[in-house]
């Protein structure tokens, strides 16, 4: 295993020491360098080369956002790993850190136990740590626009009645892309799956909504699902379908025990489109993410619905987990790059594939 460099900008000392035992917690051998604020961060960039920068959103003298924006222009390819609090401006900021190009963030924990806190952030930089060296190991990998078939017999699927997408790390950015793309004229309903906290998701799907042509909303408790809408699940929430009457079908919002690690889980959602969408026509998008999510959903989708599966290829994501696990499954039927997929959402929702 090789040593991972680590810069580490926080402007509070307790959360600098909680930072560096996550980081050693999460990765066995480390070179760990700790400054105050955003201007140390970037005068001590050049001084070796970092594998990850972890940049706290809100610090004197040189805020989060600012030095990133200095950072991407030097060192584009670094990772960067916003540290952020809780509530509604802080939220707003790190949407700005996502657009900017930061790989991922932590919120900050607000249980006053240090241990807890400590595995929380240790448990989930683990994660990003070990994708991270992956990606720089296979770096090498050739990028190019592209629509693959998966080796399999063709699949005939007719007009889609539901599109749901599930993402993570790396899934603003592969989500912005896509829904800036997507024409007016789109008439499909479609539910959406981010791993995201509370109030995240919010700030997210109202930054989406400003920048497509079709109306992007955070569930809500019996939401309607409607045509050309798309429904964000609620970060702390799984999103579920239920249908009232004959045709109607509402989303319910629930806070039970997490799925893969997380909650909102798209494997709680599509099983449970399975569940009401029984012998329609689905598309389901699996794109970048840590982990498994999704696989188990489309699953239960492919036995119950006609499904449709595309996924995310793995040059065009920023981490390549649950895409892969989908086509290692065997449901991935399209692996399509992520500048491509908004147009392939649109030609196989409205001509069949």
């Amino acid at each position: 295993m090789r040593r991972l460099r680590v810069l580490i900008a926080d402007d509070s000392s307790l959360y600098r020491r909680i930072l560096d035992k996550a980081v050693r917690n999460a990765y066995l051998e480390v070179d760990i360098t700790m400054v105050g604020n955003g201007l140390e961060a970037l005068e001590e960039l050049p001084k070796k080369r970092y594998d990850v920068v972890l940049l706290d959103v809100n610090m004197p003298v040189m805020d989060g956002i600012t030095a990133l924006e200095e950072i991407k222009k030097k060192y584009y390819e670094l990772p960067v790993i916003m540290i952020s609090a809780t509530g509604t401006q802080s939220a707003k900021l790190t949407m700005q850190a996502l657009e900017k190009g930061a790989l991922d963030f932590i919120v900050k924990p607000i249980d006053e136990n240090f241990e807890k806190n400590l595995e929380f952030v240790s448990g989930y930089l683990k994660k990003l740590f070990d994708q991270i060296v992956s990606k720089s190991e296979n770096s090498n990998v050739k990028k190019s626009e592209k629509v693959v078939d998966v080796p399999k017999l063709k699949k005939e699927i007719g007009h889609i009645d539901l599109v749901v997408i599930a993402s993570s790390t790396g899934g603003p950015s592969a989500l912005e892309k896509i829904f800036f793309k997507m024409d007016k004229s789109f008439s499909k309903p479609m539910l959406l799956v981010q791993h995201m906290p509370p109030e995240f998701t919010r700030v997210f799907a109202e930054n989406l909504n400003k920048k497509s042509a079709i109306s992007i909303s955070e569930g809500k408790e019996d939401d309607v699902i409607r045509a050309g809408m798309a429904i964000i699940a609620p970060g702390g929430y799984h999103m579920v379908v239920e249908r009232v009457g004959a045709a109607k079908r509402v989303v319910k919002l629930l806070q039970t025990p997490h799925i893969c690690g997380v909650r909102p889980a798209a494997n709680v959602l599509f099983q449970s489109v399975a569940k009401e969408y029984q012998g329609q026509n689905i598309l389901a998008v699996i794109l970048t993410g840590m982990g498994n999510d999704g696989v188990e959903g489309v699953k239960a989708l492919k036995m119950n619905t006609n499904c449709y599966c595309i996924t995310q290829s793995e040059e065009t994501c920023t981490i390549f987990g649950m895409p892969r696990c989908a086509v290692e499954a065997g449901i991935s039927d399209e692996i399509v790059d992520i500048e491509n997929i908004a147009t392939r959402i649109q030609q196989i929702a409205e001509q069949g594939r």
